[in-house]
């Protein structure tokens, strides 16, 4: 692994020179997708949302206090929908941590047995906590710990589909100008994210590509898995689902789903994700989403992506 000084950055210039562009002309690449993109995976995705209701609702999920269900829409691709009427204050829905993924799964030989053995105890990434929930998200999408986690891993944004939502999949002329319109500069976190793709596939995945395939075809075509473009795609969704809760950077299936109150429909809002407790005797530690409106009404969403 090459060695630079954390918080350098590899590229002073621009990774890749280009004409001079239009910023309106370059930004429209990325908030308007092509519609024929948005064609081929309505179908995939609505099977995809129909497997996930099936494991919310299923006797044997983990998932708690259930007052919701996932839900495909236009605009906010997948959201949450209330199941029934729910009042300010009313858990809609608990993750106990058991189901939530967080950095030490990578080390957990009952979830990740390969990974586990293959990382070094001292491993530290230039990407931290995220790059390792990265590394289990990889991991979830190849051999999911149960049909609650295979079924969320399948509904999530593909990395074509995040070329145009999350930044560090953006068109490289798109990233050029927000390297040079932000302070948290977009080429230190490239450079990160493929600097520890990098070490990953020298010292592990290559190793053993039956445990670490590049490609896989879990969202119906092919779609790159453990490889500097998987990992970054990885590492985007991390960034833009991982939820901190209880002194831990986490990643929660189905509870990503929701979003802040701005996006909800209907009147319908959700307060901030927080620790709590569920379960019979309600000693088990959860994550929760609760209801942070007046009110909302049965059908009223709660809107991800």
């Amino acid at each position: 692994k090459q060695i630079r000084p954390k918080g350098s950055v590899a590229f002073a210039t621009p990774r890749r020179s280009a004409p001079a562009r239009r910023c309106s002309e370059l930004l429209a690449t990325v908030v308007e997708p092509e519609v024929g993109a948005r064609g081929a995976t309505s179908d995939r995705l609505a099977a995809a949302v129909d497997d996930l209701n099936s494991a919310i609702e299923s006797p044997s999920s983990p998932l708690r206090d259930v007052k919701v269900r996932a839900r495909v829409y236009p605009d906010l691709r997948v959201g949450l929908e209330a199941t029934r009427p729910l009042k300010y204050g009313d858990t809609f829905l608990s993750v106990p941590y058991a189901s939530t993924g967080t950095a030490r799964d990578v080390t957990d030989a009952a979830l990740a047995p390969v990974l586990a053995s293959a990382l070094p105890e001292d491993y530290d990434g230039w990407t931290g906590d995220a790059g390792l929930l990265a590394l289990l998200l990889l991991t979830e999408v190849h051999a999911p710990r149960d049909a609650l986690w295979a079924a969320w891993t399948r509904c999530l944004p593909t990395a074509d589909e995040c070329t145009t939502m999350l930044p560090l999949m953006w068109d490289e002329d798109v990233q050029e100008i927000l390297q040079g319109s932000s302070t948290r500069k977009i080429y230190r976190k490239l450079d990160d994210a493929d600097e520890d793709a990098a070490w990953l596939e020298e010292n592990i995945w290559s190793a053993n590509r039956e445990a670490f395939p590049e490609q896989t075809d879990a969202f119906g075509n092919t779609h790159p898995l453990f490889s500097t473009d998987g990992f970054r795609w990885a590492l985007a969704l991390v960034n833009s689902r991982a939820l901190f809760i209880d002194g831990a950077l986490r990643l929660v299936p189905v509870a990503d789903c929701a979003n802040h109150a701005d996006y909800a429909l209907g009147g319908g809002a959700t307060a901030e994700p927080k620790a709590g407790f569920t379960g019979r005797f309600g000693t088990t530690g959860s994550a929760q989403l609760v209801a942070g409106d007046a009110s909302a009404g049965r059908g009223e969403a709660y809107g991800k992506g």
